[in-house]
């Protein structure tokens, strides 16, 4: 019987056809899976993105914001910012609007900081402008920050700005 094939043997070692649909049904599943979480993934990222240009489009329509700026920005030309940390400036028209300006850099760099705004947009659309304010502001806040005894003031803001500094934007075009 050496010659001759067990046919019991065979029937026993061959794949039966639920296994193998078992098997394909698990492999669909896997890679439905795995679409998902691209999908989900991609989504993300539009949403953060969309999220990020809503809020700088919304920060630029904000009239109490824009008047805070023109306020601070008259105060920057006169070297004057630190003074404002005083406990006597603090019911001061200007150190109201340079807090409020101070606290929605603060909301973008939180909201980055937890995936909620795309760091990369937001750093290709206001790169000079958080660079420009945080290095003005920065003797204010670190003045403040003594004043009331709070070294976690305005800290994601810093946080943002150091992330800008340590890789500037680059430039996308040469003059050649």
């Amino acid at each position: 019987m050496d010659g001759v094939i067990d046919k019991t043997k065979m029937e026993e070692s061959s794949i039966k056809p639920e296994v193998v649909i078992g098997i394909i049904n698990l492999v669909i599943l896997l890679i439905t899976a795995v679409a998902a979480f691209i999908a989900i993934g991609i989504n993300q990222a539009i949403n953060r993105k969309r999220a990020t240009v809503e809020m700088v489009l919304n920060h630029n329509q904000n009239a109490q914001l824009q008047e805070a700026n023109e306020a601070i920005n008259e105060l920057l030309h006169s070297q004057q910012i630190t003074s404002l940390s005083a406990n006597d400036k603090k019911d001061s028209p200007e150190r109201k609007a340079l807090l409020k300006v101070l606290n929605a850099y603060e909301f973008i760099a939180n909201g980055i900081k937890e995936g909620v705004f795309d760091k990369q947009l937001y750093k290709r659309m206001q790169y000079g402008t958080v660079v420009r304010d945080w290095e003005a502001f920065a003797p204010f806040v670190m003045h403040l920050r003594t004043q009331v005894q709070r070294p976690t003031l305005f800290q994601d803001f810093q946080w943002l700005y150091k992330e800008f500094k340590k890789q500037p934007l680059k430039c996308l075009h040469s003059d050649n």
